[in-house]
């Protein structure tokens, strides 16, 4: 399949063999024309601690041996109100020698067919590659959730499934009118369709994966994801967005459909002498990834958790990631370096109106200072990309340049950048 562009028939079925070509083409195009994502394919990264191998009959949990590495394809799924199938003390051990497909909800099953039709080996799925009744894994574990996400080769959403059992080929609603086709007399494309737009399409309509906190750091981490819609198939990667029906946007112009959070950029891997990289400081870039938190925020907390305790650890991945490329210090929510702005949140009042009311959690989770201490949507201000020409030239003050900050700190409890024993701030 060659050049697919705004207006490609829809599939009637989401795993027809027509959307695995399109899937296949997707993922060469990304490993050979976008640069940024070709440096997040190599080398095979660190296996998880636990992982499924598909390539055995019926598949199976496998553990990692130390510095094992591979490429693997991760899940993004809604859990819904019934729990999927789990990995406990008590099931472990018959979880290492096999998983009966069987025994699988359907989204499992359909994660299963993808990552084999991909020729890929392993798979990830929280529920069963995390002991779910030990603490200690969990916490060991949901602190390297950033790394499995966006380590991972690609990431299946499971957009359209509310829980496990809808799975992820979600039954595609009857066209009410045929697509026309045209027969261009010139250009590359041989033939295009003239369709009605779907009335829900992928990365503008609200999915169920859309309203669920945990998903969020998951989609946006990850270097590629594959998203299964009630409509269409999505790709999403560092470099662009494609739908299924042929409509995409490069993201090198920053621009991002709504229901996206802004990626986060790597730095050019250059060497010293390199104009880029001297360009890129020039930009204060590195920074831009703090600069992005307060969309990031926004996104995040209109947002649902089951469990309220859950508000800081579902963003620890995206925090600890933030954290290594900047070097800034994280308060709970809040980075040192921005706290003059990050003080100045506030509840969004018409989205707590509509989505549920603000309120205190029954249990503390965070500074009164902090955002995080709240349920319900909250805004950050958002501030203007500040670069290294300011520092020489003079730019706008900062609100942290305004007021002096005597001393800022938090204790962290466990390896998780979610847990707060105790914090000050003056």
């Amino acid at each position: 399949m060659e050049n697919p562009l705004a207006g490609r028939q829809l599939s009637s079925h989401a795993n027809s063999a027509e959307c695995f070509r399109l899937v296949a083409y997707w993922i060469q195009s990304c490993l050979t024309d976008h640069e940024q994502c070709r440096r997040r394919a190599t080398p095979p990264p660190l296996l998880p601690t636990r992982y499924l191998n598909v390539d055995s009959n019926p598949p199976r949990l496998c553990v990692a041996e130390d510095g094992a590495r591979g490429f693997y394809v991760a899940l993004s799924h809604c859990w819904g109100k019934t729990q999927p199938l789990r990995t406990t003390s008590a099931t472990i051990a018959d979880r290492l020698i096999s998983i009966p497909t069987a025994d699988m909800p359907q989204t499992f099953r359909d994660a299963v067919l993808i990552t084999r039709e991909l020729g890929l080996e392993y798979l990830w799925i929280d529920s069963l590659c995390i002991v779910q009744d030990s603490q200690e894994d969990w916490e060991k574990e949901s602190a390297k959730m950033g790394d499995i996400y966006s380590n991972s080769f690609l990431t299946i959403s499971a957009a359209a499934a509310e829980d496990g059992e809808q799975g992820i080929f979600q039954p595609r609603p009857a066209r009410l009118y045929p697509p026309v086709e045209l027969q261009p007399r010139d250009g590359d494309y041989n033939t295009l369709f003239v369709d009605m737009m779907p009335r829900n399409t992928l990365f503008e309509t609200p999915q169920p994966v859309d309203t669920r906190a945990w998903c969020f750091q998951e989609t946006t981490l990850a270097p590629r994801v594959l998203a299964y819609g009630a409509e269409m198939l999505g790709w999403l990667c560092d470099s662009g967005t494609k739908l299924e029906h042929g409509y995409s946007v490069d993201h090198s112009g920053g621009m991002a459909p709504p229901l996206l959070a802004p990626r986060l950029r790597q730095p050019p891997r250059s060497s010293p002498k390199s104009k880029d990289l001297e360009f890129y400081h020039l930009l204060d870039e590195k920074q831009t990834a703090t600069r992005t938190w307060a969309a990031i925020v926004n996104q995040y907390t209109t947002r649902r958790l089951t469990l309220e305790k859950d508000r800081l650890p579902a963003l620890s991945g995206l925090a600890r990631t933030i954290q290594e490329e900047t070097g800034d210090e994280y308060l709970a929510g809040i980075w040192k370096r921005d706290l003059g702005e990050d003080l100045l949140w506030e509840v969004d009042v018409l989205l707590a109106h509509e989505v549920r009311e603000w309120r205190r959690p029954a249990q503390y989770r965070a500074p009164s200072w902090s955002w995080a201490a709240i349920e319900g949507p909250v805004r950050l201000p958002l501030r203007p990309q500040r670069t290294a020409f300011d520092d020489i030239f003079g730019g706008p003050p900062r609100p942290a340049e305004e007021f002096e900050l005597l001393e800022a700190r938090v204790n962290i409890a466990g390896n998780n950048l979610s847990n707060w024993h105790r914090s000050t701030a003056a």
